[in-house]
Formats: structure tokens, C-alpha cells, sequence
């Protein structure tokens, strides 16, 4: 990130404005306290972030492919408590009495 806020000073004249933390959600797992570099114009965004968003993976892109492909409430909500660490009834999922 640092390179690339690099890049963008030299493309636009603007000021290095330190960095602010966030949190993150990957498939791997959730990563804390991440160090974001800013400048002063807010125009940059690191690539290597997804913008605006807590997680790298799209949940309800990942919870339809499951349930199109034949998994379960039950197995689905499985897998979110597993990649995501929080328990998602099964009610609020496809394929349950309310959708």
C-alpha cells in the first residue's frame, strides 16, 4: 500500500495523511487493526482493499452458489459460522419458510 499511495502522490499533488485502521473478514480468517494509508484529498484507495466493505468475500454471492448447488440451510449456516465466526439461523437463509 505504501508504493501504491506513493504512485498517487506523484500522479496528484496532495499530502501523505498517515493511516487509519480498520477490520477485515477473509476467508482465512479476520484481520484486526489493519494500518490504511490516507492522503490529505481522500482520493486514494488501496487496491489491495476492497472499498468500502468489511469483508473480501461477497456472503450472499457464497450463500447462493451453496444453495443452488444443493446445500442445506443447516450445511450453510454451518459454513458462516465457520468462515464468518457468528451463527446465522437458519431462517434467514434461502430456501427457509420466510424467503
Amino acid at each position: 500500500m505504501l508504493e501504491e499511495r506513493e504512485l498517487c502522490l506523484e500522479q496528484h499533488p496532495t499530502v501523505a495523511n498517515g493511516y487509519y485502521t480498520r477490520d477485515l473478514l477473509t476467508l482465512f480468517g479476520p484481520l484486526e487493526d489493519l494500518k490504511v494509508l490516507r492522503v490529505r484529498e481522500g482520493d486514494f484507495h488501496p487496491k489491495l482493499l476492497p472499498y468500502r466493505r468489511r469483508t473480501s468475500i461477497d456472503l450472499s454471492e457464497a450463500i447462493l452458489t451453496l444453495y443452488a448447488t444443493g446445500a442445506s440451510t443447516r450445511d450453510i449456516s454451518r459454513f458462516l459460522e465457520a468462515v464468518c465466526g457468528a451463527f446465522y439461523p437458519r431462517e434467514s437463509l434461502p430456501g427457509s419458510p420466510r424467503w
